[in-house]
C-alpha cells in the first residue's frame, strides 16, 4: 500500500495565504500609526476637495441663473414678437421683427453657450469631487478588517467618513444631471425659436422694401410665425416650460444646503487637533 505524499501549496499561493493572514493580523503599533497618517492626509485632501467643488458648484449655478433668465426673457420676448401691435411710425420700417427677432436670437445662442461652459465647470468640479473620494476609499484594503473600525482621528472611522462625503457626491452629481436636463430643453426652445426665425425672413424677402415702402409688407412679414406650426410649441407651451426651467436652476432641488454645511462641518470638527 502505497501512502500519498504531501502535499505542499505553490511559492505563490502560499505567499498570498501569508500576506492574507498578516493583513487580517492586529496591526502592530507602528502599522497602524503610519496606515492612519495616510488615512488622514487622504480624508483632509478630501475635504478640502470637497469644500472647493461645492463652492465651485454654487458659484456655477449662481451665474447660470443669471444667463438662463436672460435666455428666458429673450426667449419670450421673440415668440410674442409677431402679435405686437407696432406704433405707426414703426410700422414704416420693413423687415423690422425680422431684425429684432435675428438680434434676440443671437443673443440666446450666445445664453447657452455660456450655460453649456458653466456645466462644464459644474462637471468639472463634480468630477474632482469623485477623484478625492476614491484617494479616501483606496486606503482600505478588504483583508485587512481593522481598517473599517479604526477611528481616524477622534471617532469616525474610514468607512464612515466617506460615507458623509459620499452623500455629498451625489447631491451634486444629481444636479448636474438636472441642470444638463434643463440645457437640453433651452437648446431644443432655441432651435425651434432659429426655425421660425428662418421661415419669417424667407417670407419677408420677396415683400421686404425701403424705409419708405408701404407697412403692408411688414404686417405681412410680421404675421408670418403668429399661428402655431405642427411640431413647434404655442408660446403658452414654451412660457410654461420656460417657468418650470428657470425655477428648478434657481431652486436647486437635489442640493439640501443645510444637510452640506453639517457634513463637512462634522468632518471639519473630526479633523480638528491632528
Amino acid at each position: 500500500m502505497q501512502l500519498a505524499e504531501p502535499t505542499t501549496p505553490a511559492p505563490a499561493a502560499a505567499a498570498a495565504n501569508a500576506a492574507k493572514a498578516d493583513a487580517a493580523a492586529p496591526p502592530t503599533p507602528l502599522e497602524q500609526r503610519q496606515w492612519q497618517r495616510l488615512a488622514q492626509r487622504a480624508v483632509r485632501l478630501a475635504v478640502t476637495a470637497f469644500k472647493d467643488g461645492c463652492t465651485r458648484c454654487a458659484d456655477a449655478s449662481a451665474r447660470g441663473t443669471a444667463e438662463a433668465t436672460q435666455l428666458t426673457n429673450s426667449l419670450l420676448s421673440q415668440r410674442y414678437m409677431p402679435d405686437l401691435k407696432l406704433p405707426e411710425a414703426l410700422q414704416q420700417v420693413a423687415g423690422l421683427q425680422v431684425a429684432a427677432a435675428a438680434k434676440l436670437h443671437r443673443q440666446q445662442l450666445q445664453h447657452l453657450q455660456q450655460l453649456g461652459e458653466l456645466l462644464d465647470e459644474m462637471q468639472a468640479a463634480v468630477q474632482d469631487m469623485q477623484a478625492a473620494l476614491e484617494g479616501v476609499t483606496s486606503q482600505l484594503s478588504e483583508g485587512a478588517p481593522w481598517q473599517h473600525s479604526l477611528p481616524i482621528f477622534h471617532c469616525l472611522a474610514l468607512p464612515e467618513g466617506a460615507a458623509l462625503l459620499q452623500q455629498l457626491l451625489q447631491m451634486h452629481s444629481q444636479e448636474l444631471a438636472v441642470q444638463q436636463g434643463m440645457l437640453q430643453s433651452f437648446s431644443g426652445l432655441v432651435q425651434e425659436a432659429g426655425s421660425c426665425l428662418q421661415e419669417r425672413s424667407t417670407a419677408a424677402q420677396p415683400n421686404s422694401r425701403a424705409l419708405s415702402g408701404s407697412s403692408s409688407s411688414t404686417s405681412k412679414a410680421g404675421s408670418i410665425g403668429a399661428g402655431r406650426r405642427a411640431g413647434v410649441r404655442s408660446v403658452e407651451d414654451c412660457r410654461r416650460l420656460l417657468t418650470a426651467g428657470i425655477t428648478t436652476w434657481m431652486v436647486r432641488p437635489c442640493i439640501d444646503e443645510g444637510c452640506s454645511e453639517q457634513l463637512l462641518q462634522l468632518l471639519t470638527d473630526e479633523m480638528a487637533g491632528f
